[in-house]
């Protein structure tokens, strides 16, 4: 008996699990000798629909961290600010050792129209097929891997 309720939860452990996946691309945005940015976009998927998406962006400085931190945070806070009572944004600015991490996690299902057309950029791959996305990243330089 307990050996089938076991492997009862297990397969329902399994088949929840079934068709939820996240693709995570990453690339070298900026290369300049005083700051390097990498970034990142993973998009989480559903049953093959894309139901979130997490762009982050990391600056490394190599001098004048703080000044160089300060006036980033500050206009990223300025930018982003407007998202602060949206239902489907979420920002994030953290001081690292030597720079700064920038990331915003977007609930594709929530987003108002206005918000839309802002992250555009970023939601032209909501619809596509999942190969269809990875191929455009790696054909734009980013490296992408499936995590599950």
């Amino acid at each position: 008996m307990i050996k089938k309720i076991v492997v009862c939860l297990c397969c329902i452990l399994f088949l929840t699990g079934c068709g939820s996946k996240t693709l995570k691309c990453t690339q070298r945005i900026s290369d300049f000798p005083s700051v390097k940015a990498d970034e990142t976009i993973s998009f989480e998927y559903k049953n093959k629909k894309v139901v979130s998406i997490q762009n982050s962006i990391r600056y490394i400085y190599t001098e004048n961290i703080d000044s160089n931190y300060e006036v980033m945070a500050n206009s990223l806070k300025e930018q982003f600010s407007i998202y602060d009572a949206s239902e489907a944004i979420d920002y994030n600015i953290q001081k690292e050792k030597n720079g700064l991490l920038f990331v915003v996690k977007i609930n594709v299902d929530k987003l108002t129209e206005e918000e839309s057309a802002f992250f555009g950029y970023m939601l032209k791959y909501k619809d596509s097929l999942y190969k269809d996305v990875v191929n455009d990243l790696n054909a734009q330089g980013y490296q992408c891997k499936e995590l599950r």
